[in-house]
C-alpha cells in the first residue's frame, strides 16, 4: 500500500463514525478517486506535459522556433505521431516547411500557453480529489500545487493568435497523397468514378427491387458496419450521425471502392469523425467501468427465467435477478450519459470532462447504493 493510500485511508478512518451511510459512500469514492489521482492520473499528467516539452525542444532545435511553435498550435506536438508527422518529412518538403511556417506570425503565442490551458482543465476536472486531499494534514504535494499555478484562467497570458486557421501541413507542402500512401480524394479528378459509383450502388446494391437495405445486410455486409464489425450504423447514430442506414451504406461502398488497388484513394466520409466518437466513448466507458468495479456486460435475463424463479420460489435467484438487473441499468444509463455529452458540439472540452466526471461520481454512488452482489447471480460473479 502506497504512502498515499495508508495516508488518506488513516484520516478517513477516524473521520467516518458520525457520518451518515450516504456520507460514508461518497467518503470511501472520494478516497478511491484521490487515490487514483496520486498514483496514476497526475503522473501520467506531468509525463505528458514533460514529454511534450521535450518534443517541441527537439523540433525548435532541428527545424526552427516556428516550426515547434506551429507543432504545439495545430496539436501535432501532443503525441509522438504528430511531431514525427514534421520532424519525418522528405528534405524538400521539410525546407519548405520550414519556409512557410517561418512566414507565420505568431504573435506573442507560446508553448507554456496551450500547457497552462491543459493544466487549467486538468485541474478543473479533477478538482473533487484536489479539494478533498486539501482537507489532510500537511496540504498537498509540491507537484500538486505547482500544477495548480495559475489556479484560473484568468490568471494565464493570453494571446490574439487563431491556432484554428493554421493551414495543415499537406496544404502547406502541397501534398496529394496522405500519410499511408494513398490520393487523396479530388472532387475535380474523380467526379466521374464517383458517379459511376454512385449508379452501381443505386442501381445494383440498394435498389428496392433486389430488396433494399436487406439485400445490403445479406449479400454486402461490410457496408453494414464502419472500419470493424462492432462499429455498426446504431452506434454512429447514437453520437449524432444524422444519415440514414442507406446513406451510411452508400458512403461505406463508396470508401472501399475508392480504395480499390485499382484506385488508391482516400475517400473521406461523413460518418468517420462519428465513428471516432464512438471510440472515444468507449475508451470513457471502459476506464469508468474499471474504476468503479462494474461489469463490461451484463448477459440478458430471459422472461423464462424470471418467471421460474418467481414460480418456484427461488428467492436467492430472485434476489440474483433484481440485482443484475439493476447492475445493467447503471451500465446502460453511464454508457448513454456519456454517449450524449461526447455527441453535444455545444460543450467544449473542459464542460465535457467535467459532466464526465460528475457521472462517475453518480454511478459509483449507484452501484454503492445496491450493497454487495449474491452470492450467487445468473451471469456468474459480477463484482470482481
Amino acid at each position: 500500500m502506497s504512502f498515499a493510500r495508508g495516508f488518506i485511508k488513516g484520516f478517513i478512518g477516524q473521520s467516518l463514525d458520525n457520518k451518515a451511510a450516504a456520507d460514508q459512500r461518497l467518503a470511501e469514492f472520494t478516497d478511491r478517486i484521490s487515490v487514483d489521482y496520486l498514483n496514476n492520473k497526475l503522473p501520467a499528467f506531468l509525463k505528458n506535459e514533460k514529454d511534450r516539452e521535450n518534443r517541441f525542444n527537439i523540433i525548435e532545435k532541428t527545424m526552427s522556433k516556428n516550426a515547434a511553435l506551429y507543432a504545439s498550435a495545430s496539436g501535432l506536438n501532443d503525441t509522438v505521431d504528430g511531431a514525427n508527422m514534421i520532424l519525418g518529412l522528405k528534405d524538400e518538403d521539410k525546407k519548405n516547411f520550414i519556409e512557410a511556417v517561418d512566414k507565420i506570425d505568431f504573435m506573442n503565442f507560446n508553448r507554456e500557453m496551450n500547457a497552462q490551458t491543459r493544466a487549467a482543465d486538468f485541474n478543473e476536472r479533477h478538482s473533487q480529489a484536489t479539494n478533498y486531499l486539501k482537507t489532510i494534514p500537511g496540504g498537498l504535494p509540491p507537484s500538486v500545487t505547482d500544477l495548480m499555478i495559475p489556479k484560473t484562467s484568468g490568471d494565464m497570458p493570453q494571446s490574439k493568435f487563431d491556432a484554428t486557421k493554421l493551414p495543415s501541413v499537406d496544404t502547406i507542402i502541397g501534398a496529394t497523397t496522405d500519410a499511408s500512401g494513398m490520393r487523396n480524394f479530388n472532387p475535380e479528378d474523380d467526379r466521374s468514378d464517383l458517379r459511376i459509383f454512385n449508379q452501381f450502388f443505386n442501381s445494383n446494391i440498394s435498389d428496392p427491387n433486389l430488396g433494399g437495405y436487406e439485400n445490403i445486410t445479406k449479400n454486402y455486409p461490410s457496408l453494414t458496419y464502419a472500419s470493424t464489425p462492432d462499429l455498426t450504423y446504431k452506434d454512429l447514430k447514437d453520437v449524432g450521425y444524422t444519415g440514414s442506414e442507406l446513406d451510411f451504406a452508400r458512403e461505406k461502398y463508396l470508401k472501399e471502392s475508392f480504395a480499390g488497388p485499382s484506385y488508391n484513394v482516400n475517400y473521406k466520409t461523413n460518418y468517420e469523425r462519428f465513428e471516432n466518437k464512438v471510440k472515444e466513448r468507449r475508451l470513457i466507458s471502459k476506464d469508468i467501468r474499471k474504476d468503479l468495479d462494474l461489469p463490461q456486460t451484463v448477459t440478458p435475463i430471459s422472461e423464462t427465467t424470471k418467471a421460474e424463479a418467481f414460480a418456484f420460489g427461488d428467492v436467492g435467484s430472485e434476489e440474483s435477478i433484481k440485482y443484475t438487473e439493476n447492475l445493467d441499468a447503471i451500465n446502460i444509463s453511464l454508457s448513454n450519459a456519456i454517449a450524449k455529452i461526447l455527441a453535444d458540439v455545444s460543450l467544449d472540452e473542459e464542460t465535457k470532462n467535467s459532466a464526465i466526471e460528475r457521472i462517475k461520481i453518480a454511478a459509483a454512488d449507484k452501484k454503492k447504493q445496491l450493497g454487495p452482489a449474491p452470492t450467487t447471480t445468473t451471469t456468474g460473479p459480477l463484482i470482481p
